[in-house]
This record gives C-alpha cells, sequence and structure tokens, in this order.
C-alpha cells in the first residue's frame, strides 16, 4: 500500500504481546484496515485469539460508515496450521461484523485447495482493473456464507479442476436496520502481495482498493449508502446518522 501512495500504520503483535486495535489513535481517519492473520494471544489455549468487544466495536463503527476491513488469511492444506488457528479466527471476525465465510480445505466432502498454478481468473471488476493473471502461491477456496453479497475478484484452480474464488470482496455492516454500508475482503493466499517470482502487480491492486474504498467513505459521509441502486435523476433525503470522514 506504501508502493501505491498510502501512508501506513503499522502495529504488531508478538506470541508473548497481544497489541489491540484500541492502540491505534482514531482508526476513523483511515481509508483501509487489513487484519494481516489476526490472532489474539497465541500462548494462552484458553482464549478464542479473536478480537475483544471495544475491537469489534470499532470495526463496526468503521465498516457502517463505509470503510472496508481486509482479512488476510492463508491457504488451508492439510499440514499448514492455519486451519485451526488464523482461519476460522478471521471468520468469525467476518460474521460478527455482518458478512461471512469459510477457508475450505474440502468442498462437499471433497478435499479442495489451489496450489502453484498460472491457472487463475482475474475477474473483471474496479478492484481488478489493469490487473493480468500471475502464478499463484497456494490458495484455498474461499465459500461465502448463505445471504452475503459477494463479488469474487480472483479464482484459482483447484486439483480437481474446478475453479474456486480465493480473494472475495463482500458487503458487511450491523446498522440496525439491516442495510450494509461497509465491506470485507478476504484473501487466501498472502504471496498474492508481491511474493518474488509469482509476477502479481500488487501496486495496482492496492490503487484499486484505496480508490474505491475512498469513494466509498466519501459516499458514507454524506449519508448515502455507498452499496444503494443508483438511479438515474432521483433526488433523495436521509436522516441516516453517519460519522464524519477525514483525510
Amino acid at each position: 500500500f506504501n508502493s501505491a501512495g498510502a501512508d501506513s500504520t503499522i502495529i504488531r503483535g508478538e506470541k508473548t504481546k497481544t497489541i489491540y486495535l484500541t492502540e491505534v489513535p482514531d482508526i476513523m481517519q483511515y481509508d483501509v484496515i487489513m487484519l494481516l492473520t489476526p490472532y489474539h494471544d497465541w500462548l494462552n489455549q484458553s482464549s478464542d485469539h479473536a478480537l475483544n468487544e471495544e475491537e469489534y466495536a470499532l470495526l463496526a463503527e468503521f465498516i457502517n460508515n463505509g470503510g472496508r476491513v481486509i482479512i488476510q488469511e492463508e491457504d488451508a492444506l492439510p499440514d499448514n496450521p492455519f486451519n485451526a488457528t488464523v482461519n476460522p479466527v478471521g471468520t468469525k471476525i467476518a460474521r460478527k461484523l455482518g458478512a461471512g465465510f469459510t477457508i475450505a480445505y474440502e468442498v462437499n466432502g471433497v478435499p479442495s485447495y489451489i496450489g502453484i498454478t498460472t491457472n487463475m481468473k482475474v475477474i473483471d471488476g474496479p478492484l481488478t482493473k489493469g490487473l493480468r493473471p500471475w502464478q499463484v502461491g497456494n490458495a484455498a477456496p474461499i465459500l461465502v456464507d448463505e445471504g452475503v453479497k459477494s463479488t469474487p475478484l480472483f479464482e484459482g484452480i483447484d486439483n480437481n479442476s474446478v475453479y474456486y474464488p480465493f480473494c472475495v470482496d463482500m458487503q458487511a455492516g450491523t446498522r440496525a436496520d439491516g442495510s450494509k454500508w461497509g465491506n470485507i475482503m478476504v484473501l487466501s493466499d498472502a504471496d498474492l502481495w508481491g511474493h518474488m517470482g509469482y509476477m502479481v502487480d500488487s501496486t495496482t491492486f492496492a490503487k484499486n482498493i484505496l480508490e474505491n474504498s475512498r469513494a466509498n467513505r466519501a459516499a458514507a459521509a454524506t449519508g448515502v449508502n455507498p452499496h444503494a441502486e443508483m438511479v438515474a435523476q432521483a433526488t433523495t433525503t436521509t436522516t441516516t446518522e453517519t460519522t464524519p470522514y477525514r483525510t
């Protein structure tokens, strides 16, 4: 994101030290929030390792005001530790915030994984403009929960020669009226961000995300749901309470 022209704030915990979102001053100032394989309190086996209620409240406010949260997960190959750690935690976070997905290692009872392959698709849209296929570096199918509105961004071929998405953008939010003003994006391949040799244009992808997210935040700041269908020559008013968008 820095190479895409953004100013980034990074907070990073360790196995012996948990960092909380509440330690970041005013998260409403940001265009995008990225949770990189979130997993709180690694050494405490009695913890559910997800966010605490104060952190959920911060993210809910951000998303309900047009924000996008990216949850970076990893592939679900059976010998990887992610199946029992970061992947289910990411699922829990998304469901708590009005979206939902599963990083799958089986689809309908059949083992499924996306290996190192150039057999992938870039799905045309605002978030993928200017991108071309590249070599995927191990990923897993993302199965979106029923009822969640979503847009697949990238798909890869699995071991059964079936294409599944490994990056999905979902509408999200917890507003009282049920409307979804924000987004949660999930990825199951960290190599997408520019692992040497995979030839992915991660800078263009980051620029697209920033551009789209800024437009959504600006629309929400005026009281307009960024996901509302646009009707030509229609004039509407709203009494929706929003949080001012600051850049």
